[in-house]
């Protein structure tokens, strides 16, 4: 705030400087008013139509409001203007993932890094794309070169321990999860996360509880957390426990299907084998693939 304070008393001396009016919409950014944001960029843009660093600025904004194709638009602009731009690349990258479109995100993550090759953000963000591209092996390449770059680095620990767990080596993941609650020890997700990779396999279900309660107690109303204690529960044979977990999960959010569908285990084996089968049916028409990625897991109806 003290910041902004400055910039607009520079601003009120003199209406048209430029490097005032763009430093205020970084600040406005930061405090994720993103329309003072665009004002500014809007203006600086109008004074001075070269700016690459407004345009890319503006970008940013539009991308923080969920409007993906200007921010790409205005990002090119920024790159016709300097195709050296490193930042400029690595933004409408995001943008392009946000959009889902990992190949083109991927492609610009990578000309980020060829400009930028010690900004560890870019590493990771690619490795995260190739994670939804199911790339597993070549994002964990990237995640060790964002830990390289720089080893305190908690989202990287946990992006590559995801990957390790998709490749189902969970000692592995857990290892990451580890280090990344060392950096970061009061973040409820990834004791979720840490949580649910030590429940799939099934060996060592009271310490996966710990580390769901552990999730709660820092965040009560973490959904993801009580769906990870739901699995918990179903594999440690606590249906009814279970049960109470997953609804308090949908009154989170009722479009959870990993609860919709343990639910309706835990309602089957507790008994209730009609409502069960409404709550899969349910789960079933969110994710398609419910049924097949809880067989991989070892929960069968």
């Amino acid at each position: 705030m003290h910041a902004i304070t400055d910039f607009e008393k520079a601003i009120t001396l003199d209406p048209d400087f430029v490097r005032a009016i763009r430093n205020r919409g970084y600040a406005y950014q930061d405090s994720d008013k993103a329309d003072l944001t665009l004002a500014d960029f809007n203006r600086v843009i109008k004074l001075k139509p070269d700016d690459a660093a407004a345009y890319n600025g503006r970008g940013n904004a539009f991308d923080t409001k969920g409007d993906y194709d200007r921010a790409i638009v205005d990002f090119d602009q920024a790159i016709k203007l300097d195709p050296n731009y490193g930042a400029a690349f690595y933004d409408r990258a995001v943008a392009y993932a946000d959009k889902g479109n990992y190949d083109q995100a991927i492609t610009d993550y990578s000309r980020a890094i060829e400009l930028m090759p010690d900004y560890a953000p870019g590493y990771n963000q690619r490795g995260l794309a190739y994670s939804e591209k199911k790339h597993c092996r070549r994002a964990i390449d990237d995640f060790d070169n964002a830990i390289k770059r720089r080893p305190g680095y908690p989202g990287a620990f946990v992006n590559r321990g995801t990957a390790y767990r998709r490749l189902g080596q969970y000692s592995r993941a857990i290892e990451d999860y580890n280090q990344a609650i060392k950096l970061r020890p009061n973040d409820s997700s990834v004791y979720d996360i840490r949580c649910w990779t030590r429940a799939l396999p099934g060996t060592a279900l009271d310490i996966a509880l710990a580390d769901c309660n552990e999730a709660l107690r820092l965040k009560p109303k973490n959904g993801s957390a009580l769906e990870s204690r739901c699995l918990v529960r179903v594999k440690m044979g606590e249906p009814m426990n279970a049960i109470e977990d997953f609804s308090a999960a949908l009154k989170i959010d009722a479009k959870l299907s990993y609860a919709l569908y343990l639910r309706g285990i835990a309602k089957r084996r507790a008994g209730a084998v009609k409502g069960g089968d409404v709550d899969i049916t349910a789960a079933e028409a969110i994710d398609g693939d419910v049924v097949k990625t809880f067989a991989g897991y070892g929960v069968h109806r």
